[in-house]
């Protein structure tokens, strides 16, 4: 934290915004982009049920179901990824949960640069966002968002 976005972070984190759309989640729509050190995309995901799964509307307004069965954005892209992603940029259009950051600081991620998390946002995961960024700040990855 405490870097001012360039040109490149604020272009892809209009692309992760464009992504969001994509998810047919109905209350929380996300997006997450994997760049390398050279700005060329490796892979992209959003938040969807796995393959072969259906986006039943009964599924889809369970709460507690549909997190059971998401596949979060950021594990999507990395799982897209037919490379390593060591050294790479994660965009997101969010603040990742611990989950996330884990499998992220695992493959190597070295940035991780989000849009700036809604109040709505912050007021249901505080506590995944404290601990995701109190991981990144140990294993030493850059995290930052607009605005900051």
């Amino acid at each position: 934290m405490g870097f001012k976005l360039n040109k490149w972070d604020k272009r892809f984190l209009e692309i992760v915004h464009i992504m969001t759309s994509w998810s047919k989640d109905p209350s929380t729509k996300c997006a997450a982009l994997i760049v390398r050190p050279n700005r060329s995309i490796v892979s992209f995901g959003v938040n969807n049920f796995p393959q072969g799964i259906e986006d039943k509307p009964e599924r889809l307004n369970d709460r507690p179901l549909k997190y059971e069965l998401v596949v979060h954005s950021e594990t999507n892209a990395l799982l897209h990824a037919r490379e390593n992603v060591a050294f790479c940029t994660m965009y997101c259009s969010t603040v990742p949960c611990c989950r996330c950051a884990m499998s992220m600081i695992q493959v190597g991620i070295t940035r991780v640069i989000c849009i700036t998390p809604s109040e709505d946002y912050i007021s249901r995961w505080g506590d995944s966002i404290k601990k995701t960024i109190d991981l990144f700040v140990e294993a030493g990855i850059i995290i930052g968002w607009e605005g900051k």
